[in-house]
């Protein structure tokens, strides 16, 4: 009987700590992937993995042993519970793909494929179970994917202070780590992604970390370079790796034709870019760069400015 009774207690330990997994809006960090030696995703995989992300350039290999270098397919799936919001997916790819979330098919070129283009999309989802699939194929020379995904900044209902005054962070990564102290080295307490929002409480002399109050009175140390405090980044006015009236992407990040999340994509920049900025919208949310011949406009969230640059002195687009 007591046997019996401890069996019972580790299966209902097992049901609520599941359960508040899910409540917390954690979702799996690796991709089921499946590797097909047709362009088709026809018959059984040559290959099922798992894969950290979907970040690969492979050149004009094949992408993994068994596979011919070109005429390939790719399927990678993954679901779970996510957080209520607006959520973003960047793809870049040479060919063809699609991007499924549940059953709604969001990027399709699978049929008109196209060498080395990029496809942006935002989606709104209510907070619950959900699952997204990426098929990919490739028929001849260089072959690449990357995706970016994860919750638009502003696009979900957030914890507001009620203290006037206080600062508000951003979260601009798809997944951050929480820290109990201010260093790499120093033990992950939580996890917050992408768009959510926290009260400030401190910010490191060397300016490399800030302390965040998370609610339920905990609070955790993030990256600086993975957060916007009140629209602009921590240090970002002292960085001294910048020079001149630039600025450089954190990530990799789309560029529009306008000041605006539903413009047109015009352009990518890769993480760490550095471009001249040359102008700014009205209120500093977007920056107006030149990539080479392109000029476009990039959100000011994903980005980090020279410490060269006085933003109330930019020029407004315009004016």
């Amino acid at each position: 009987m007591m046997r019996l009774i401890r069996w019972c207690l580790i299966v209902l330990s097992l049901f609520f700590a599941l359960a508040t997994q899910a409540q917390t809006g954690d979702f799996p960090t690796t991709w089921d992937a499946e590797y097909f030696d047709n362009p088709y995703l026809a018959g059984e995989p040559i290959v099922k993995r798992f894969d950290d992300s979907i970040g690969f350039d492979w050149g004009n290999a094949a992408p993994i042993d068994g596979l011919p270098n070109d005429n390939f397919s790719v399927r990678w799936g993954k679901g779970g519970y996510l957080p209520a919001g607006i959520y973003q997916f960047i793809l870049t790819v040479d060919e063809g793909v699609r991007l499924r979330v549940n059953d709604q098919i969001l990027i399709d070129t699978w049929e008109t494929p196209t060498p080395g283009k990029t496809y942006g999309v935002e989606i709104f989802l209510e907070a619950g179970d959900h699952r997204i699939q990426i098929d990919y194929r490739e028929f001849s020379y260089l072959a690449f994917i990357y995706l970016d995904w994860g919750l638009v900044p502003g696009g979900r209902a957030a914890p507001q202070p009620s203290t006037e005054g206080e600062q508000i962070a951003t979260v601009t990564a798809s997944l951050l780590n929480v820290r109990d102290e201010p260093s790499i080295a120093n033990n992950i307490i939580s996890r917050i992604a992408r768009g959510q929002q926290f009260p400030v409480v401190a910010v490191s002399d060397d300016e490399i970390w800030v302390q965040l109050e998370l609610g339920n009175n905990t609070r955790g140390w993030v990256s600086a370079a993975y957060i916007v405090i009140d629209g602009a980044g921590v240090g970002a006015r002292a960085d001294s790796n910048l020079i001149g009236t630039t600025l450089r992407a954190n990530g990799r990040l789309l560029v529009r034709s306008e000041p605006s999340g539903d413009a047109e994509v015009v352009g990518l920049l890769r993480p760490q870019e550095i471009v001249p900025i040359i102008a700014r919208n009205g209120d500093m949310t977007w920056w107006q760069i030149r990539d080479g011949a392109q000029i476009g406009w990039v959100n000011a969230l994903y980005v980090t400015i020279s410490s060269d640059v006085e933003p109330a002195r930019v020029i407004v687009a315009g004016e």
